[in-house]
Order: structure tokens, then C-alpha cells, then sequence
């Protein structure tokens, strides 16, 4: 299964995570009713509810059927439509840590929550609507975040480690500044960064027994997350 990242991510950068990684790349599809760039950020579009398992926005599901229907795969037509405001543009940006799911319930994606509540994850009401972006998701018990309402959320589950970072590291074009899920991914048992570390996610990671690849040598920057089957 290929990874999906950021039809605007720099081709070194695609370059460096497909060789690592030993997979395909996907572009994501531009939206035309989101801004630049958001509206090539992958965890705006699509969310994989398991490894062969996905919904996406419909407008880019033909293009995302055309990719993945011949791999014994199954993609679902999401019901929410993005909009260029926040949070309207937030349904599909879901996060996934073990058996627990962090989202603001209040616009996620319906088929999104119904499928989790029914399969017996947990979740989680968050106020930030990019909870997907805003988690960088090391394993099923290991997170990284900045928004500090995520991290007390998180704090109060045993089974999850979590590490809270001062936001403003991430880049992200247009914007005051980008988030640490959206400048990361999980690939098998790696986590891969989209540009340079800082030595406390270094010394966290490393503390936690967990690898790490930089996909650049230049600053984290936010391209709407990694996104891999998971």
C-alpha cells in the first residue's frame, strides 16, 4: 500500500520518505473549494478507519478509488463536504491512537464516529478540530502534541505517554505556524518526520525505544500529515 502525502510536498522530501520506506507514493487531490494549502493536506481528505479500510471526501473519490480499488481494498464516500473555514474543514481529520479516538465530535465525519463506536474504540471529545494534525502518533501508546487541551485529554488515559511541545517549531505557509502530526506520519513501526527534530522529541523518542527518520535536513513543516495505512 503506498503512502499518501502532500501533492505539494517538495519532490526531494517524497523522494527521501518513498526510498526509506521501501513504498509507492501517492499525490493527494487538489480540492477546489479549500484554500492553498490546505486543500492538498491529506488529513483533510481522507482517514483510514483500518489498514484496508478508507473514507475520503467525495469529491476525490473516484480519484482515491482509481489508486487503491485493485488492492483488495475498500473506500468509502464520506457524507461531509469541506468548506473553506475552519472547523468546517475538519470532519476527516481524526486521530487514532490504539483503541482510543480524538476528534471534535461536534463535526466529525458521521460514518467516521458510527464505525468507531460500533468496532469498540473510545472516543474522545476534543475542542481542537485538527486533532489529526495536532497528533504526531508514535505507536498506539506514544503521542506528541502542542495543543495543550489534547495533551490534559490524553494525560487522564493510563495506557498513553505523551509528550507536550511548545507550539511554533512547524512551519506551515500562510499560516502563524503548523503542527508536529501534520509534519509526521507512522510507517510500520517508524515515525518519519518531514525535516529535523528537536533534541527534546529526539530525547523523547529515544527514551520511549522508538525509531525515527528525518526526511530533510531543513525545519518541520507542516504538510498535512503521513498518511498510512494503520
Amino acid at each position: 500500500m503506498p503512502i499518501i502525502l502532500d501533492k505539494s510536498m517538495p519532490f526531494e522530501i517524497k523522494n527521501r520518505i518513498g526510498k526509506y520506506c521501501g513504498k509507492n507514493i501517492v499525490d493527494t487531490f487538489p480540492l477546489t473549494n479549500l484554500p492553498v494549502p490546505l486543500n492538498t493536506h491529506p488529513d483533510i481528505q481522507i482517514h483510514f478507519l483500518s489498514p484496508d479500510f478508507a473514507i475520503c471526501v467525495p469529491e476525490c473519490f473516484e480519484y482515491y478509488n482509481a489508486v487503491f480499488g485493485k488492492n483488495k481494498f475498500k473506500l468509502l464516500k464520506g457524507s461531509s463536504i469541506p468548506t473553506g473555514t475552519y472547523p468546517g474543514d475538519t470532519a476527516y481529520n481524526v486521530a487514532r491512537v490504539g483503541k482510543h479516538i480524538f476528534c471534535n465530535t461536534k463535526y466529525v465525519e458521521p460514518i467516521i464516529a458510527e464505525y468507531y463506536k460500533s468496532h469498540g474504540y473510545i472516543i474522545h471529545h476534543v475542542n481542537q478540530g485538527y486533532a489529526k494534525c495536532n497528533i504526531c502518533v508514535a505507536n498506539d501508546n506514544t503521542v506528541i502534541t502542542e495543543d495543550k487541551g489534547i495533551y490534559r485529554t490524553i494525560c487522564e488515559i493510563s495506557d498513553i505517554k505523551t509528550l507536550l511541545i511548545e507550539p511554533g517549531s512547524v512551519l506551515l505557509d500562510g499560516y502563524q505556524y503548523g503542527f508536529i502530526g501534520g509534519a509526521s506520519g507512522l510507517i510500520d513501526d517508524t515515525v518519519v518526520f518531514t525535516g529535523k527534530i528537536t533534541e527534546q522529541i529526539h530525547e523523547f523518542l529515544s527514551s520511549c525505544g522508538i525509531k525515527y527518520f528525518e526526511a530533510s535536513d531543513l525545519c518541520l513543516k507542516d504538510f498535512g500529515s503521513i498518511i498510512y495505512r494503520r
